[in-house]
């Protein structure tokens, strides 16, 4: 590594100061040892260990996460890091499914059992066991959210066809729209809030359509199976992958240091911690959730209005439970192999539930997210056992409160991340953010975070995207600061932009069904005279 470069005073500063040690701040640093191996780097941490939004517990002889999870095949990042730090700690959670799975979900105030094999696009409880109407209405719902995902402009979601006009829409107003069967209107909401807890009529339409088309799709968010972004861990826990990266480094990692201030200048920029320690580097990357970045960073001069508009977004209110079990009573219920459990978007209980064993490893487990209104009845100190209770109701079987040990997390507790398990975006807020999103503010300023990468957003992989974006800036300015010219880094795939094409085959699919939905209820009469 390079020494120190002086500045005006005699202080000795850094190349780059990287706030936050999630993995996206600790990919920054990796990346930038690779591009620039002279560099002096700093990570400052804020917590009392590394990982950010990775966090694992140890249970038994196990260890589980309580963050960061999961990882498909698509995150090549990822599957390179666990390649090279965790390849014979891979888990693959599908392979341990038993044949055709089964979701226990509750609609309209009814539990029901539908295995995968009845289920539409592979989407856990969206069963095609339904009248005639109702599957006519699931397919012309569906494809009218696909028309909408490909014409959005992931790279420049402000430039979609119609920004504005999405982006005042929130999402339980663009389902509201189709007078769907409440069960089906269950169903979207639920999608939200599992994927990211947050309800519906709390985030803008457009930023949850970039948000699933930065995924490639919803249908491709909802696959718990082959192929899906839920398929793959690591056994030790993402907490204990982020640990690994973290001593691989030969940058500086220092732990227990928040940061309160960053004064941006022409020359450098100077970092204040809580503990009034100044440091200077020539750029600083802040690589913290937007949401934790304006509730505990100070910026001078004051960040541009976008910024300061995305940095006062709320963030998920996701309360993690994982119950570990001696056996998977859960695949043998009353003849069916559950795997998966959905309540109802406004049931105070668990909200989703997934099976997450290892067969190879002899271990058995539920991973739940938590309704915060439970924590917020019941308090932190009863949180297992209202767990425990939850679960049982939400799979119909006593043998739920057989546990060997229930381990909860909520993020908002966390004072470094407030929430989890991202940052969304309420209406009017995206459609603003020209050259905010993925861009740095002045010369010696960046930003990443998974919430900021228009491919794979909200996941480990996206986080990782959003450094190397961030450092190839850095990489760029100081090198150019050097007077040397930037040798050509071989440019990454982008993501995709508007898909005019696909959005209108999916339209005229929409639109060659509306004859058939407006002709439902004679399709419903010769189907109920049929099942008599």
């Amino acid at each position: 590594m390079g020494g120190p470069r002086d500045v005006e005073g005699g202080a000795l500063v850094n190349d780059v100061i990287i706030i936050g040690a999630g993995i996206t701040g600790l990919h920054a640093a990796a990346e930038l040892e690779h591009l620039l191996p002279s560099a002096r780097v700093l990570v400052l941490e804020a917590d009392s260990r590394v990982g950010g939004r990775l966090r694992s517990a140890r249970v038994g002889d196990t260890t589980v996460d309580l963050g960061g999870h999961y990882f498909g095949s698509k995150h090549r990042r990822v599957n390179a890091l666990v390649d090279r730090l965790a390849k014979e700690d891979r888990i693959d959670h599908v392979a341990s499914f038993a044949s055709n799975p089964a979701c226990r979900s509750r609609a309209s105030g009814q539990w029901k059992v539908s295995p995968r094999s009845e289920w539409y696009f592979d989407i856990n409880g969206l069963s095609k066991d339904c009248p005639p109407s109702e599957h006519i209405t699931i397919l012309r719902s569906v494809a009218a959210f696909c028309a909408l995902e490909k014409l959005v402009d992931v790279e420049h979601p402000w430039n979609t066809p119609m920004a504005k006009e999405l982006d005042a829409l929130t999402f339980q107003e663009w389902i509201d729209a189709q007078d769907l069967p409440s069960w089906i209107v269950q169903m979207w909401q639920i999608s939200s809030l599992g994927i990211a807890s947050v309800h519906a009529r709390e985030v803008s339409l457009l930023w949850w359509l970039w948000y699933c088309a930065s995924n490639v799709s919803l249908i491709e968010l909802g696959n718990d199976y082959d192929g899906g972004p839920q398929q793959f861990s690591v056994r030790g826990g993402l907490g204990a992958l982020a640990r690994r990266y973290a001593a691989s480094l030969k940058s500086d990692v220092r732990v227990n240091a928040p940061v309160k201030h960053v004064e941006h200048g022409a020359e450098h920029v100077t970092v204040t911690l809580i503990s009034g320690e100044q440091l200077k580097a020539r750029h600083v990357i802040v690589a913290v959730t937007p949401h934790i970045a304006g509730k505990r960073l100070q910026f001078s001069p004051p960040l541009c209005e976008g910024r300061t508009l995305l940095h006062a977004q709320p963030i998920g209110h996701a309360v993690k439970a994982v119950l570990c079990y001696r056996e998977p009573w859960w695949r043998h219920t009353k003849g069916a192999n559950l795997n998966t459990f959905l309540s109802q978007p406004d049931d105070a209980g668990i909200e989703w539930a997934i099976e997450t064993s290892s067969n190879q490893h002899r271990h058995y487990a539920l991973m739940a997210f938590v309704s915060d209104r439970l924590v917020q009845r019941v308090g932190l100190e009863g949180l297992k056992e209202a767990v425990i209770e939850a679960m049982v109701e939400m799979s119909g079987d006593d043998r739920a409160r057989d546990v060997l040990d229930v381990v909860t997390y909520d993020w908002s507790t966390n004072p470094w991340v407030g929430g989890g398990p991202n940052t969304a975006m309420r209406p009017n807020v995206l459609s603003r953010l020209q050259g905010v999103l993925f861009a740095s503010e002045g010369e010696r300023l960046h930003f990443a975070s998974s919430e900021q990468s228009p491919a794979f957003a909200g996941y480990v992989e996206g986080g990782m995207a959003s450094a190397e974006r961030a450092v190839e800036h850095v990489r760029e300015a100081l090198l150019a600061e050097r007077g040397e010219r930037p040798r050509r880094v071989t440019k990454r795939a982008l993501a995709r932009g508007t898909d005019r094409l696909g959005t209108m085959a999916l339209g005229a699919g929409y639109a060659a069904m509306t004859p058939v939905w407006l002709a439902r209820p004679l399709f419903d009469g010769v189907w109920r005279l049929l099942r008599r």
